[in-house]
């Protein structure tokens, strides 16, 4: 639907949605990388203060090679958690080279760094210094978006929670 069609009919509210919307109306949508009990705790620097974890991101802190099962990274909470699913980012043109690996366990190493034992060696190279280390992120989180209970049966146009 062009921005500019208004052949179509409106919705009853007055609203024609279109296949492209990601919207809410009387409510709040909070998508949130790291494990938050209440997201009313980001509304200060509070949070941020007390240490509860922003990003579910980090980097390398040393360069792993082929073959590694462990890797150093800065510390991060949400990569440290054994069992957590990660990927370690391309440090080559290639990227392809991206590898996801699940985390076995953690010890921390002293200061900042961790180390991660993976459940499979690495395949690829990856930086781990300077404007060259590799990015290692959580990717064990899913974000849910649904519509309320019955609201498939709302007529001709039901306002699912549908995310593509």
């Amino acid at each position: 639907l062009a921005a500019d069609d208004h052949s179509k009919p409106l919705d009853a509210d007055g609203i024609d949605y279109g296949t492209e919307v990601f919207a809410t109306f009387g409510g709040l949508i909070f998508l949130r990388g790291a494990a938050c009990p209440d997201a009313r705790l980001f509304s200060s620097r509070t949070a941020v203060e007390a240490g509860v974890p922003r990003t579910t991101w980090t980097h390398l802190a040393a360069p792993a090679f082929p073959g590694a099962r462990t890797v150093r990274v800065a510390s991060a909470a949400e990569v440290e958690s054994p069992g957590a699913r990660i990927v370690v980012a391309s440090t080559d043109w290639d990227d392809a080279q991206t590898e996801q690996r699940t985390v076995l366990s953690s010890r921390r190493t002293g200061g900042d760094v961790v180390e991660l034992t993976l459940d499979e060696p690495l395949a690829f190279a990856h930086g781990g210094s300077g404007d060259v280390a590799a990015e290692v992120a959580a990717v064990s989180r899913n974000v849910r978006i649904r519509g309320a209970p019955g609201c498939a049966e709302r007529g001709s146009k039901p306002r699912c929670g549908h995310f593509i």
